[in-house]
């Protein structure tokens, strides 16, 4: 989860055992919402990493308590931002990210992410938006949050991308 008042995002995952391919295949996201609005929506069936920021360390640390009281099973989010882009270009280009089609928005912000000239990632602004691919970086980084189920259940779940993320 991407936490703010701005934008919540969350996206949902299982890495298929067998191959370890990892099925992207629920997002939500939400502007402007209270804590409660986004935990109804999101769920408590599952286990999740969640972006800890705040104004400090303390404050981001208080936000995870405010979603466990909430009834979320939630961990501080691995956020390193290089080498999470990188496992997920591996996971991509290895045809081990699969991204289910009703995922518009988290699609669109893939496509849309981008370096500057100076090899900075872009900025958030102008209609750009990244919300729901650090929430899909924090699932692939952060440890014990995945749920495992086999392949033929992940397949009968309605993934219809023709093998990419992209669903290209």
């Amino acid at each position: 989860m991407d936490v703010g008042w701005n934008w919540t995002a969350a996206v949902y995952g299982a890495m298929n055992p067998e191959d370890g391919t990892l099925h992207l295949y629920r997002e939500y996201l939400q502007g402007e919402a209270l804590p409660v609005v986004h935990a109804a929506a999101i769920g408590r069936e599952l286990k999740g990493a969640i972006d800890w920021a705040g104004t400090d360390l303390t404050d981001g640390k208080r936000m995870i308590d405010v979603y466990r009281d909430l009834g979320l099973r939630v961990l501080p989010a691995h956020k390193e931002v290089e080498s999470g882009i990188q496992k997920g270009l591996d996971l991509m280009t290895t045809g081990k990210l699969k991204c289910f089609s009703n995922l518009i928005a988290t699609r669109k912000q893939f496509r849309e992410y981008a370096r500057d000239e100076k090899g900075h990632i872009q900025r958030q602004g102008k209609g750009l938006r990244r919300d729901l691919v650090d929430a899909s970086r924090y699932l692939w980084m952060t440890p014990g949050i995945l749920s495992v189920q086999s392949g033929e259940k992940t397949q009968a779940t309605g993934y219809s991308g023709a093998g990419s993320w992209r669903g290209a």
